[in-house]
């Protein structure tokens, strides 16, 4: 996707980049169209049963903290992404991987 944008709606020098996230520690509801959706995470967190499944294929063991995927977002959002564009950078613990 994010090639696709930066081929055909970029206008030559902007980036385009995106965050895709597994699981993580925050507390949230996302808010589409005035209707609240569920927060997956704590759906997660609050089936210990499920939780552990999950983290099992996750080879970092655990969710991320919500700084570990924070600070990926601020750096690209600065100079230090100046050169990178059409990435997706995979913030999941190794979970796509294993």
């Amino acid at each position: 996707m994010t090639t696709f944008l930066r081929r055909t709606h970029s206008g030559g020098t902007d980036s385009v980049l995106a965050v895709y996230q597994g699981f993580d520690t925050a507390d949230r509801r996302i808010v589409l169209a005035h209707r609240k959706r569920r927060d997956m995470n704590a759906e997660v967190r609050s089936d210990k049963d499920l939780e552990q499944r999950i983290l099992r294929t996750i080879p970092a063991r655990r969710m991320a903290a919500p700084d570990e995927l924070s600070t990926w977002v601020v750096a690209l959002a600065g100079p230090a992404s100046d050169f990178m564009t059409g990435e997706v950078i995979v913030i999941d613990g190794g979970q796509t991987v294993s």
